[in-house]
């Protein structure tokens, strides 16, 4: 058992994983991806503002206040 903690030790550990190659980085490339990525996710934004500027939407905020609750339901029942 000491000699195979001696040979893990001085060689280190060994991995049957494949080790990461090293790369150049691209500069260019990255900056590409990154410029792809901001025009997708604006277009997304806008079309989201797009829908919240061209709709109305009816919020009901439950939590704290639950009389406020209440009365708010009711008063929302009696104009159906």
């Amino acid at each position: 058992m000491a000699i195979a903690t001696f040979v893990r030790v001085w060689f280190g550990p060994i991995s049957m994983d494949a080790s990461a190659m090293a790369q150049i980085p691209d500069s260019g490339l990255q900056r590409k991806l990154m410029l792809e990525e901001l025009r997708r996710t604006n277009q997304i934004l806008g079309d989201m503002h797009k829908l919240l500027t061209s709709h109305t939407f009816n919020v009901h905020i439950l939590g704290a206040d639950n009389q406020a609750d209440q009365r708010a339901r009711r008063a929302r029942d009696k104009t159906k």
